[in-house]
């Protein structure tokens, strides 16, 4: 018997463990999510810049071609760190990276008073960001990074006097659009690798012995299935379209299991 309650405790110590690891898995995975999501948005708007200048590039062919300066109006988008504004203890600080500039676990980060302490560390380093930084480099404090765009004008004298080939006599035109098309493409890819490791994130996330939120599942569902159907990947679309189903589904569940409670409670009451 003796034996036998040892080998009971050691088999809840394991199950704990693992109940642990399998849960501090999930937040490192959500926490990548909402990384990620918040990655392609600054991909999509810089792509939008980038759109603006070629715009403005063809509409003065003629004064590029002659050498004359003109201004270019864009919306210009950049990071800021701002105070994070929560009714919720829970979501009231996160832990970003002063190296990458990233929100590295942006929600329910209310575990430990330091970085090194965050669940998104692993051997001293950060799972989530995009350098994998050390512990040291990260904060933990009440801001977090948001991308904000703002009007500002730029000179084309500024852009041309960064292409060689456009301060030649020749093809000027055809040397500064190449430049805007390459940045374009470079966007594109950066944005493709993004999309992959979001899908591939999310599919681990469903994986995993404890489920996540479906609340939180639908609504990075809800911003990444569009994009990955636009960036051709039809199958990788069926497959988060068919997660979100289950989530709905989960969502509809604990909402009738809530108001079972409620009128359970109020039958409860009413008896006494």
């Amino acid at each position: 018997m003796k034996y036998f309650l040892q080998s009971l405790n050691e088999m809840k110590r394991r199950s704990l463990e693992l109940t642990s690891d399998v849960l501090i898995e999930r937040i490192r995975l959500e926490a990548s999510i909402s990384n990620l999501q918040l990655r392609v948005q600054e991909k999509e708007l810089k792509k939008a810049e980038k759109l603006q200048i070629q715009e403005a590039m063809m509409q003065n062919k003629e004064k590029i071609e002659d050498c004359k300066n003109f201004a270019i109006k864009i919306k210009k988008a950049a990071k800021e760190r701002v105070p994070i504004e929560s009714k919720s203890w829970k979501h009231r600080k996160a832990t970003t990276c002063t190296i990458c500039e990233e929100n590295c676990h942006e929600f329910d980060c209310w575990w430990g008073s330091d970085p090194s302490k965050c669940e998104v560390m692993k051997d001293g380093c950060c799972t989530v960001c995009s350098g994998k930084c050390h512990h040291s480099k990260h904060v933990k404090e009440n801001k977090k990074y948001v991308i904000r765009t703002s009007s500002t004008t730029i000179e084309y004298d500024s852009m041309r006097k960064k292409n060689k080939k456009a301060q030649e006599q020749t093809n000027r035109f055809s040397a500064v659009m190449y430049d805007v098309e390459k940045d374009l493409q470079e966007i594109e890819t950066h944005k493709s690798i993004l999309l992959f490791n979001a899908y591939r994130t999310i599919k681990n996330l469903s994986q995993i012995a404890l489920k996540p939120d479906s609340a939180f599942t639908l609504q990075h569902l809800d911003f990444f299935i569009p994009r990955v159907r636009e960036a051709g990947k039809e199958n990788w679309a069926r497959e988060l379209e068919e997660m979100r189903r289950n989530a709905e589904a989960e969502e509809v569940n604990k909402d009738a299991l809530s108001y079972l409670k409620a009128g359970l409670a109020k039958m409860f009451i009413s008896r006494k």
